[in-house]
């Protein structure tokens, strides 16, 4: 079948990773191509729209592009031929498989032309840490073994049975069976048992492979284990990655969830390591589960699948935290070395926020037991804290894959990752163009499929992005501002514009957009106060800028305007003072509205926290400094300023003679005029730009890693993002790129 095909296909393109995108051409005078979906071991797979469909918006379609080697060209076409026709004929009867419209050659690529089913597969429903009830459990089985019965009916085994092959139809709720690249015939050991098939060669997923399909040798009893894989995965919600075998190979599940007798003797079947000792197809495997739902009266259908989907997560039971032994009869330098080695144990045994607790509570055991109480006050702390940081996974690239290394390596399987979050312990993952979160195990805990996602800012929630919309989720996975909106936040990252100094758990506000228009709604996705306003900022000192009507005033947190709306632009009050513009010219006001620095500048920037009560001012087209009293603290003399922040070492980034440089708050140069971009610091590390490359400069602004890279991003960690060549890598502190 297609899989003896699409296995000559990987033989050959082994070392040829197929980049070349047809991303906006159109195949056959007919599909063009709209959009990268994904690509795997057989070829690339892209969105497209059928021109000859005469109406509006064009139907979708799904084209699959298998780019073969020259060598051997004659035997895999007509090898593409015949197994294309045999998935024609599998489709068109039935309509929970992607029909197959068209297969052709064109340009010497081969591309099949398939139904888009609308809606999303079974990795947003099952993963780790979610687990269902029987009821989904066995409706899910019911659904699957219903497709599976019609595709072993015509001689053929899926092989690649998973979740992400595993569609649920938006439509309906129906499930629907894609990706048959595995697919197997067995309609010649049909006509002649004593024939054999050509090819031993073992395809498919290896956490949802038997024994024998290893070996290369499938039956419909190796579809049969797969879908018993996904069932108990999704009762568990452990992946089958994680499910230990016993002393004969069969897998450990019934313990980790409380189930039917009748339901885990299907699963333990389903899942036999002996071939022989399972359900032989999916005729008699969907016979047993019918029984079960005939006899225990279970009701259930398709449109029930909202109502039995349970998403909540496992409550997995943090181990406890062993007493500690102290050694009494040891001078106290080696109890304390004892003691320190077992606290460092108890902490590698907890989860993240845990580990914290842990710690601060056995460190003060420590300097109570070893009798070194005054010496370890701040020695002891200090070292846990150092630890705990090294506990933190740190993100490594491998082969073009990238994961993370700790004591357990977390597996090189997603595209991007960042460090772990040192307020919530989770880390943002890529795969397939998605982002999602997980957490220091590797388990998810926000599912990787939005658009767009920010790390976790002050508030501890993170922004995402889903078909357009916004929304923010919380640390522990709970979505806590619905994705229903056209922006959250500021532009680029939180879903807070808030600073952390303001920032009051107790009642936190989001500035949100809706039809056009700009509110505030409460992490419960409350609305606070309407969606009434052209623009918006965030809350500091109580008042936040807002627009209406084109100009600008400012409210409190209940909605009331404070100021009204009179200015052509406005800043926030960070130091009690904001700058506003009027007439053309910028000037500072207090939350009274009384004027306090009069309206004369060309442009300002605003009193942020982190300024140093610093604001860059624009006078006579130059830039200078001036104090929170109005007093000219740095003279006007640069062509551009930014203020005074974190991210520019606690200096500031001012442009002279078309480069750049920094000063510090007395205006003395820090780092020399000699750059094309600002700099931006961060870690003792800052970016900067020169000879047309980026490279890293040190704090007195000595070049550590040299000018050499396309584009760079900041060092989070040890590692830092570059660009060289085109290719993305990940490099050291000494510039060296990290492969392994």
């Amino acid at each position: 079948m297609l899989n003896q095909f699409l296995h000559f296909i990987n033989i050959f393109n082994a070392s040829n990773k197929l980049n070349n995108s047809i991303i906006g051409k159109t195949l056959q005078k007919r599909y063009r191509i709209t959009q990268f979906l994904t690509e795997g071991g057989f070829g690339e797979t892209y969105l497209a729209i059928d021109l000859q469909i005469p109406i509006n918006p064009k139907p979708k379609l799904v084209v699959k592009r298998i780019k073969p080697e020259k060598r051997h060209y004659l035997e895999i076409t007509k090898r593409f031929k015949d197994e294309a026709s045999t998935l024609y004929e599998l489709s068109k009867n039935s309509n929970l498989i992607p029909k197959l419209y068209a297969f052709f050659i064109e340009g010497k690529d081969f591309y099949l032309v398939q139904e888009y089913i609308d809606g999303i597969d079974l990795n947003k429903e099952i993963y780790e840490g979610k687990y269902h009830s029987k009821e989904y459990v066995i409706l899910l089985l019911k659904e699957i073994l219903e497709i599976l019965e019609y595709v072993h009916q015509q001689g053929l085994i899926h092989r690649d049975l998973k979740p992400s092959n595993i569609m649920r139809r938006e439509k309906d709720g129906r499930l629907v069976l894609i990706d048959f690249g595995g697919v197997k015939d067995l309609k010649i050991l049909l006509k002649n048992p004593q024939a054999k098939l050509k090819t031993t060669v073992c395809y498919g997923t290896p956490d949802y492979i038997p024994l024998e399909q290893f070996n290369g040798k499938p039956g419909f009893y190796s579809d049969i284990y797969a879908v018993g894989i996904v069932a108990i995965y999704a009762l568990t919600g452990i992946s089958p990655s994680q499910l230990q075998n016993n002393d004969q190979g069969e897998i450990i599940w019934q313990h980790h969830v409380n189930v039917t007798d009748e339901l885990a003797t299907i699963l333990t079947k389903m899942t036999k390591a002996n071939f022989k000792e399972r359900y032989q197809n999916a005729t008699e495997a969907l016979t047993i589960v019918n029984n079960l739902i005939t006899s225990r009266n279970i009701n259930i259908t398709y449109s029930d699948y909202p109502n039995i989907v349970n998403f909540n997560a496992i409550n997995i039971p943090t181990p406890p935290t062993p007493p500690l032994s102290i050694p009494s009869h040891k001078p106290p330098y080696k109890r304390f070395k004892i003691v320190l080695i077992q606290l460092f144990n108890i902490i590698k045994s907890c989860k993240f926020k845990e580990k914290m607790i842990a710690g601060y509570n056995q460190v003060i055991l420590i300097i109570i037991k070893t009798g070194k109480a005054r010496q370890t006050k701040y020695i002891l702390p200090l070292i846990v804290l150092i630890y705990l940081i090294n506990l933190i996974p740190k993100p490594r690239e491998v082969a073009g894959k990238y994961g993370y290394m700790v004591d357990n390596v977390i597996p090189f399987k997603f595209d991007d990752v960042d460090s772990f979050s040192e307020s919530e312990g989770l880390a943002r993952v890529t795969k397939y163009y998605k982002y999602g979160f997980i957490d220091i195990t590797g388990k998810i805990i926000i599912p990787i499929e939005f658009d767009e996602a920010s790390g976790f800012m002050f508030g501890g929630i993170a922004k995402v992005k889903k078909n357009g919309l916004y929304g923010c989720f919380d640390g522990k996975g709970k979505e806590v501002v619905a994705i229903e909106y056209e922006e959250i936040g500021n532009n680029s990252s939180s879903c807070y514009d808030i600073s952390e100094e303001e920032f009051k758990p107790s009642k936190p506000l989001i500035k949100a957009k809706k039809y056009g228009k700009w509110g505030y709604v409460d992490i419960n996705n409350k609305i606070v106060i309407p969606f009434v306003f052209e623009d918006a900022h965030g809350f500091y000192n109580g008042l936040a800028a807002v627009k209406k009507d084109a100009k600008w005033g400012y409210i409190n947190i209940e909605g009331k305007v404070i100021i009204d709306f009179k200015f052509d632009n406005a800043s926030d009050f960070y130091e009690k003072i904001a700058g506003v513009k009027k007439d053309n010219k910028w000037g500072f006001i207090n939350k009274k509205e009384q004027v306090v620095l009069p309206f004369q500048f060309e442009d300002a920037h605003s009193f942020h926290p982190s300024s140093k009560k610093l604001a860059a001012v624009k006078k006579n087209g130059k830039w200078g400094f001036i104090n929170t009293n109005g007093i000219l603290v740095i003279p006007f003399q640069f062509e551009d300023a930014a203020n005074f922040g974190l991210f520019q070492n606690n200096g500031a980034n001012v442009k002279k003679n078309g480069k750049w440089g920094l000063i510090n708050s007395k205006g003395q140069i820090t780092i020399p005029f000699e750059f094309e971009e600002s700099i931006c610091f961060d870690e003792g590390l800052g970016i900067a730009k020169k000879y047309g490359k980026y490279g890293y400069i040190d704090s007195n602004g000595n070049v550590v890693i040299p000018f050499k890279f396309e584009s760079a991003l900041l060092f989070s960690g040890d590692y830092a993002q570059v660009t060289i060549d085109g290719e993305n890598h990940s490099i050291d502190r000494k510039g060296n790129i990290i492969s392994n």
